[in-house]
């Protein structure tokens, strides 16, 4: 998962095709020792599968975080007139 994790973060970062030492300066910096077989393997063949991109699984994700950003608010919103609706019911 770290190697997927750090290979998506360079990816996010505007690396269109991260490397080995790409991985290993990410790993690096957050004191993780890298295992270079793992690492190639995720260079080689990509992080998700063949037939999806990392482009098409991060927008997945960031979508998905903008659902929940917008859910919680609602919930946020809907808790805080919820005593206001119901101090007419008395």
């Amino acid at each position: 998962m770290r190697y997927v994790a750090s290979y998506l973060l360079a990816v996010l970062g505007g690396n269109d095709s991260p490397s080995i030492a790409d991985l290993k300066k990410i790993l690096d910096s957050v004191g993780i020792e890298m295992d270079k077989t793992r690492a190639e393997k995720v260079v080689t063949t990509g992080p998700i599968c063949p037939r999806k991109s990392h482009s098409t699984v991060t927008g997945r994700c960031a979508r998905s975080h903008q659902e929940e950003k917008a859910r919680a608010s609602l919930l946020q919103d809907s808790r805080a007139t919820a005593p206001i609706l119901t101090t007419g019911l008395r």
